[in-house]
């Protein structure tokens, strides 16, 4: 029988080895709330806005103390300055190939607004050692939105969109080589089809995208089957080449409770002729589509039931029908789902609350939540539970997770704990990836780092939450946008990083700034036993160092005393960070720079007090 704990006693849960699921809160975690406008950016947060009318929850549950987890590597493989990669729900972006090589996309732009050039970014490497980061996406039209697989022939693919009419399949042969084929996905649908996703399951592919929705700015798409952005679903079961089912409308999907759809607020997975599609609608029911035969026929289940059945953006939140505007519970939009072995589909989330006091005024008021949330397809619609939290500061003299004003939090207008990305391993441990807010961590704006909590008993219970970023040289990086896959032990990660917090695209769009900026593009892998016991601050410094040669075609050998478990970093002349990783083992060591462009660069061995840094030539 599951045991649902009271909030009188959740705090004794910090002395404890499992962190018990908590129940989802009743109404907002804070004060604090902002305006945003539904169908486009998020406004920056200089118009957030106090609303002190809102019911407060006591502060979010302490799980046990968030240790930091020592990553195997942390390397920089690409650059963007397009730094918004997905408008809600992030895509799979990362697999590795049978050979153990990792293979990563993302959203690349070089160019500071209207962002022409953007198209699909795409590395590959294996430890430390990947290609040079490109300058140039794959396609030769502009795209957004890769979502990148393989199937079990070992065709390497990726959906995207290119902004007006059917979306795009791009496929090669075999994984990491070959020539890519950019060619459309059959569409009879007369709107533009936008923001895909895909799910592989042997050598079929399901794939998902949104018909575009009517906005303020672009009024003109019609419905499809009366929702103002509907769900469309293709299958095809040869790997791409010829499409089974097109153009599939879920009539499950009742305009009688949806407006319509946004961008970016499903996800999908699919496993031995099981097929899960989970919704994470700000403004109606978040829902699960299942199919238990290959995506023919659809079953319809609520995760989380809206209060307001039908509810019309920018009308009055009422749900008791007292013609007072309501604050009501909803996800932030973002959200994960996986199927695990036994055929249950595990879902994850963020959450908000939301408030629209003020009618056709195009704004609605949200508020900072500090949840990641869990739903599994055995539980009832409604039984939601809260499975981690943003990281409160220890060094402080409370024990809540305190926001001074709403400026301190950056403008993705989601949970202080979301963005998940979910993963399991041939054991059936999940592994949940989520870019979450860091107490401590307070420049302009909170900065989020990610994180990974695991749960090793179906959804049972869940590990206390990992950290896995920043390390101790680099605090103030924020990253965001994680996608993670699991492969022989090692969680393999793809995530944006950037000095600056929040979404620099959003505040060109909204005329808040003029330009954006360079965003890294960074990859860490992590074993998967999340190794917290190593600590570089304790080890002993180095001593007797010698790096040689220098000049170097490529191979830097290190021979000297304490280097095992010590960070090896390598920056460029103007500071970035090409190489992340951690020496093992033994006093001499050779690494093969040779991927790393000719120049001059920085090594520095060792974090803290004990850091030692020289400097080497690579001249090929």
């Amino acid at each position: 029988m599951k045991r649902i704990y009271s909030f009188i006693i959740l705090g004794f849960l910090t002395s404890v080895s499992f962190a018990q699921l908590i129940p989802r809160p009743q109404s907002p975690s804070t004060p604090f709330s902002a305006k945003a406008k539904k169908d486009e950016a998020p406004q920056s947060q200089a118009s957030a806005t106090s609303n002190s009318s809102a019911a407060k929850l006591s502060a979010p549950i302490p799980l046990a103390r968030i240790e930091k987890s020592m990553p195997m590597w942390q390397q920089l493989i690409g650059f963007t300055n397009y730094d918004n990669q997905s408008n809600n729900s992030t895509q799979d972006r990362i697999i590795v190939g049978a050979d153990g090589v990792a293979h990563a996309a993302w959203m690349l732009s070089n160019e500071g607004s209207g962002w022409t050039d953007r198209g699909t970014g795409y590395n590959s490497g294996e430890g430390y050692e990947w290609d040079v980061e490109p300058v140039d996406r794959i396609e030769s039209v502009r795209t957004g939105w890769p979502d990148l697989h393989q199937t079990e022939s070992g065709q390497e693919f990726y959906v995207c969109h290119d902004g007006t009419g059917p979306i795009h399949i791009n496929r090669r042969p075999t994984v990491g080589s070959g020539t890519w084929t950019l060619t459309e996905i059959p569409t009879a649908l007369t709107v533009n089809i936008l923001w895909p996703r895909a799910a592989v399951d042997g050598n079929t592919i399901h794939v998902i995208a949104l018909s575009e929705p009517s906005t303020t700015a672009n009024p003109d798409p019609a419905p499809v089957n009366g929702l103002n952005g509907n769900l469309i679903y293709w299958r095809s079961e040869d790997g791409g080449a010829t499409w089974a089912v097109q153009d599939h409308i879920f009539m499950e999907l009742d305009v009688a409770e949806y407006e319509g759809i946004s961008a970016d607020t499903y996800a999908i997975d699919a496993r031995q002729g099981d097929v899960s599609i989970a919704i994470f609608s700000r403004f109606h029911d978040a829902a699960l589509l299942s199919s238990s035969d290959d995506g023919d026929n659809w079953t319809y289940t609520i995760i989380s039931d809206f209060e307001i059945s039908g509810y019309l953006y920018d009308t009055l939140s009422d749900s008791d029908g007292d013609l007072v505007a309501d604050t009501l519970f909803t996800t932030d939009g973002t959200g994960a789902l996986v199927i695990d072995g036994a055929g249950v589909t595990h879902v994850f989330f963020g959450s908000n609350f939301i408030v629209d006091d003020t009618p056709d005024d195009t704004f609605y008021t949200y508020f900072f939540t500090f949840d990641l949330l869990y739903w599994n397809d055995t539980y009832e619609t409604n039984e939601i539970y809260i499975c981690a939290t943003a990281e409160e500061d220890e060094t402080d003299d409370d024990e809540t997770f305190t926001i001074g004003s709403a400026d301190e939090v950056s403008n993705f207008t989601r949970s202080l704990a979301g963005m998940p990305s979910v993963t399991e391993d041939e054991d059936g441990i999940i592994y949940v990836v989520y870019s979450g807010a860091d107490e401590y961590y307070l420049g302009d704006h909170y900065y989020r780092h990610l994180y990974v909590v695991t749960t090793e008993d179906s959804g049972v219970s869940f590990l206390p939450p990992v950290e896995l970023t920043p390390d101790e040289d680099e605090e103030f990086y924020e990253f965001v946008y994680p996608s993670v896959v699991e492969n022989d032990g090692i969680l393999h990660i793809v995530a944006q990083r950037d000095f600056e917090a929040g979404v620099l695209v959003a505040e060109v769009i909204a005329g808040d700034a003029s330009s954006t900026d360079v965003n890294d593009i960074i990859y860490l892998a992590i074993t998967t036993d999340l190794d917290t016991d190593v600590s570089v601050e304790e080890n002993e410094q180095v001593a007797q160092l010698n790096v040689y040669p220098s000049p170097t075609a490529g191979i830097v050998n290190l021979e000297g005393e304490n280097l095992d478990k010590q960070s090896l970093k390598v920056y460029d002349m103007s500071g970035k960070q090409m190489v992340n990783t951690t020496i093992s083992g033994r006093d001499k060591v050779s690494f093969d720079f040779s991927f790393l462009p000719d120049g001059i660069y920085s090594l520095t061995i060792g974090s803290g007090k004990n850091k030692m840094s020289t400097e080497i030539l690579i001249q090929k």
